[in-house]
């Protein structure tokens, strides 16, 4: 039996879940086919909680597990947007607000269409210095680090990552000012492959608005489903409007929507 089994039945096909799931240790599951609640030990967040369907129902099973694990410092709860759980449950489980953010996939390759904008308009060409290359994760590991500082401080992706799969770049004059990275979810069962998840997309400031953020994106999907990935997922803040029109240009459909709570001394998301 794998943690997945431990789920109602409507929730063992979830993307999101299926991506989760292989890091599940001890794991709580309450809950039923309307909503469900995963409070999970990984090796990398302890006691954290995941909540899926009805955010009424959500919010609900939240109260209850709170009343039986006060006092229980959780790592990282992510929920369905409008549960809303009440500043009681987060004082018990140690958490304070952190952000929204959607999850996305797709399990389509690209194929262009990140020069293809809403309403057929032609996209402006991308400069022939601007053609993404798959990086080398340790020889150019100083390099893609050295533009994230710029180009995405905030993230917490890393080229020397346990399961990083791969990083792009894009290149000016020798010197990157793009990158993405992917680091590999394995499956939650020996029967499927381990799926993609984009992380640590960013453009130095100098090279934006010339299109290099959807062919970073573009390439890495295209990778990741050519290598057997059975769909690439990314996460984005809920507020970024023009990545979301990007990501769904490219063939991405926002499969989750969450409210992430973090502790209280968290400045940036686990990676």
């Amino acid at each position: 039996m794998t943690a997945l089994d431990l789920l109602p039945p409507r929730w063992r096909s979830d993307r999101f879940l299926r991506t989760d799931a292989p890091g599940w240790h001890d794991v709580e599951v309450v809950g039923d086919d309307e909503a469900v609640v995963v409070v999970v030990d990984s090796p990398h967040v302890e006691r954290a909680v995941v909540g899926r369907g009805d955010a009424g129902r959500v919010r609900g099973l939240l109260a209850d597990l709170a009343r039986r694990r006060a006092g229980r410092p959780h790592g990282w709860m992510s929920v369905p947007r409008g549960t809303s759980p009440s500043d009681d449950v987060l004082a018990a489980l140690g958490l304070r607000p952190f952000s929204s953010w959607d999850w996305f996939a797709s399990t389509t390759c690209p194929d262009g269409l990140a020069d293809r904008p809403p309403g057929g308009a032609p996209a402006p060409a991308l400069e022939p210095a601007a053609a993404v290359r798959e990086l080398d994760r340790v020889a150019d590991a100083a390099e893609i680090r050295a533009c994230l500082a710029e180009a995405n401080p905030g993230t917490s992706a890393d080229p020397g990552g346990a399961l990083e799969a791969a990083w792009f770049g894009v290149a000016d004059h020798d010197a990157l000012v793009g990158v993405i990275g992917a680091s590999l979810r394995p499956a939650a069962d020996s029967a499927h492959a381990a799926s993609w998840h984009l992380h640590g997309l960013g453009v130095r400031p100098r090279a934006r608005r010339r299109g290099l953020g959807a062919a970073l994106t573009a390439a890495a999907t295209t990778a990741g489903l050519r290598a057997g990935a059975p769909w690439v997922s990314l996460g984005m803040y809920a507020d970024n409007a023009g990545a979301r029109r990007i990501y769904e240009r490219l063939g991405y459909v926002c499969e989750a929507r969450f409210d992430s709570f973090g502790p209280p001394t968290a400045e940036r998301p686990p990676s």
